[in-house]
């Protein structure tokens, strides 16, 4: 497989990144005297028990190699076509990742439950396998330049806005891909999204629609409001019957927590990378093998002039393309012909310019004329796919290698994050290993990895919201597992940014029942508050009968001594507005021409909003055009969903579930 991005694979100096200036040569092989002695004394009992003792880590290692699961076995079959062990772990990994992504700093398996998690990723690749062949047969596939397009586009993989092949490897390294492999899953992913994409853009929607949606989003309504607040009938006495019945009836409300007090190891890689220490030499070694990564290629600011063959085909635009070069060697600015006549819509606008470019950005016709043109000359027309253009150089960015001083501190960093993260997973192995043969203390695992050992305050399952590490509920899930609470360590837990915590309960308290005393001034509080709120609602239910029976607005306010918002309008999406109003407002009915119609509602504080609605305006043509995108889009994807629906009820899917179980328990 040759990967379609130049310089991060084969023989690259980049691929050496790792090696140390410092690691010693092999020994020199033993010589024949020495040998011939060890074959001399290979005899006698001694002999058969140094081999015994040999053969017998051998024979284990090779039995469980022979129990492991195969990679290459076929897990599920698809209408037939294999899915291998393989495919499935990198799924069920990147399942995890997704969930990590999506909930950062959680553990997805205690909180979805493996089963789940493996599930979805062998659904998953059942799915993927069906759309792609799908797409395949109906002719749909991803080029090279579209992949070496994607690829570099990617942020992480560029230096100072350009794509880099140093970064480009050095992300490969620490997600553990190789680029063949990272380009054969970015083009599965682009084709499944070319395919998809063909469905979006497909979907009809009916105008009268996307019109009366339009124009309910952008509805606006003209209003005023007055707001009988709770507070104002605040203040009446609780009877303490009342509070005898609310404690028996929710005595379960008033328990105290479970609580427990932690010991708690913290290895952190930020904290190891502090430590490492950098050897003499070692980053003029890394800045040689890195070299390239820091060399900026030559790039060129270049124009262009497009001439499509539709019209009058390819000798017809060949023709027009020669009489622009003409009227432009007579004295007409390029820019002013780019923006009379150039067909490419991208650049035409802006006079012809498409920015600074790199080799391998554009097809290899247009890079060749491109790369040889001096500054400011006009080439010939140049033919390539998308039909004649003419091409001309502003400006030259000369190929620069940034000194080792300049990257100095880039490869500090470098060089201690990647030895500070080899040695964070070295050290977590050595975690898991010590806190599981030392399950009642932390102190030898401390002692071991030099660590400190931390004390929480109390903690419930709820943890410490603002805590960095008791805020996480993977964290508090394993500090109220079974296991722990009885004494035992827990399990370690990673969190993000490369932190792996154990725990260990130092104290704990038991839920107990909360008396009466101790919860009255809490039941008392809550009463008057829904006291208040009941008699806030019976006013605004009278007010709104005596508007709606005629009363006039600004009367019946004064009387009340209250008083009416000013007239606003609000729209459907207007965030300064309660949502329980602003919902009230826009389900009210339109008012006649000259009217006003009233409403309310009991807002989530207790408070009475009573609504008056003067008027609703309606202006579809400002958002009909993204109205229809979006109804196109969310059609095309209903669309394309049931088309895999369908995909998947037709196929036939057989999950081997005997050689699934062996892979999962060797996961366990």
């Amino acid at each position: 497989y040759r990967p379609v991005t130049p310089g991060v694979a084969g023989s690259s100096p980049v691929h050496s990144a790792n090696a140390r200036p410092d690691t010693p040569l092999p020994a020199s092989p033993p010589s024949d005297a020495v040998l011939q002695g060890i074959r001399d004394r290979a005899h006698g009992f001694i002999a058969w028990i140094v081999v015994i003792l040999i053969c017998i880590p051998f024979a284990l290692w090779g039995v469980q190699e022979y129990l492991g699961p195969d990679p290459n076995v076929a897990v599920a079959e698809v209408d037939g076509e294999e899915i291998f062990l393989l495919d499935y772990r990198r799924a069920l990994q990147a399942a995890r990742a997704a969930l990590d992504r999506q909930f950062p700093g959680r553990d997805a398996a205690r909180i979805f439950g493996e089963s789940l998690i493996r599930g979805q990723a062998m659904s998953e690749l059942v799915r993927e396998r069906l759309v792609l062949r799908a797409a395949s047969e109906a002719g749909f596939t991803i080029s090279d330049e579209q992949l070496a397009a994607a690829i570099r586009s990617v942020p992480a993989f560029q230096r100072d806005g350009a794509f880099s092949a140093e970064e480009y490897s050095f992300a490969m390294r620490r997600s553990g891909l190789t680029p063949g492999r990272f380009e054969e899953d970015t083009r599965r992913q682009l084709l499944e999204a070319q395919w998809r994409d063909a469905f979006v853009s497909s979907a009809l929607v009916a105008e009268r629609r996307a019109a009366r949606l339009a124009a309910l989003q952008s509805q606006t309504r003209t209003f005023s409001r007055l707001v009988a607040p709770a507070a104002r009938f605040e203040g009446r006495a609780i009877e303490e019957g009342k509070i005898e019945e609310r404690y028996d009836a929710h005595r379960a409300n008033f328990m105290t927590r479970e609580e427990v007090r932690l010991r708690y190891l913290v290895l952190a890689r930020e904290d190891l990378a502090a430590e490492v220490e950098i050897p003499s030499g070692t980053l003029e070694a890394y800045y040689e093998a890195r070299k390239t990564g820091f060399t900026a290629p030559e790039q060129r600011r270049v124009s262009h002039i497009l001439v499509t063959e539709e019209e009058g085909g390819e000798e017809g635009a060949r023709a027009r393309a020669a009489a622009l070069r003409d009227r432009i060697v007579g004295g007409e600015a390029f820019e002013d012909m780019a923006r009379e006549a150039s067909q490419d819509p991208g650049s035409a606008d802006a006079g012809g310019d498409l920015g600074y470019g790199g080799r391998g950005i554009w097809t290899p016709a247009f890079e060749e004329a491109a790369f040889s043109l001096p500054v400011g000359a006009l080439s010939e027309p140049i033919r390539s796919e998308f039909g004649f253009h003419l091409i001309r150089v502003a400006e030259v960015r000369e190929s620069r290698t940034r000194s080792f001083e300049e990257v100095r501190g880039e490869l500090e960093s470098e060089y201690r994050e990647e030895q500070a993260e080899q040695l964070y997973f070295e050290q977590v192995e050595r975690l898991s290993s010590l806190v599981f043969e030392q399950p009642d203390h932390l102190d030898g695992a401390a002692e071991v990895l030099e660590l400190p050992v931390r004390e929480s305050d109390w903690l419930s399952r709820r943890g410490d919201p603002a805590d960095d590490v008791f805020g996480d509920p993977a964290v508090m899930a394993a500090a109220f597992e079974e296991d722990v609470l009885a004494g035992n360590n827990s399990e370690p837990v990673e969190l993000d940014g490369y932190r792996t915590v154990v725990v260990r309960v130092a104290d704990r308290r038991e839920p107990r029942q909360r008396s009466l005393d101790e919860v009255r001034s809490e039941i008392v509080e809550t009463l008057r508050a829904e006291q208040a709120a009941a008699a806030a609602r019976d006013f605004g239910a009278a007010l709104l009968g005596r508007l709606r029976g005629g009363e006039a607005m600004e009367e019946a306010a004064r009387r009340e001594g209250l008083s009416w918002s000013e007239e606003r309008t609000a729209r459907r999406d207007e965030s300064e507005i309660a949502p329980l109003v602003r919902t009230a407002l826009f389900d009210m009915p339109h008012p006649a021409a000259g009217e006003t119609v009233f409403d309310g509602v009991a807002g989530a504080d207790g408070d009475f909003v009573v609504l008056a609605l003067h008027g609703v305006a309606e202006d579809e043509a400002g958002s009909f055009e993204e109205v229809r995108e979006s109804l196109s889009r969310t059609a095309g994807l209903a669309a394309f969903s049931a088309f895999v629906a369908g995909l998947e009820e037709r196929a036939d899917v057989r999950i081997h579930e005997e050689r699934l179980a062996v892979e999962d328990a060797g996961l366990r």
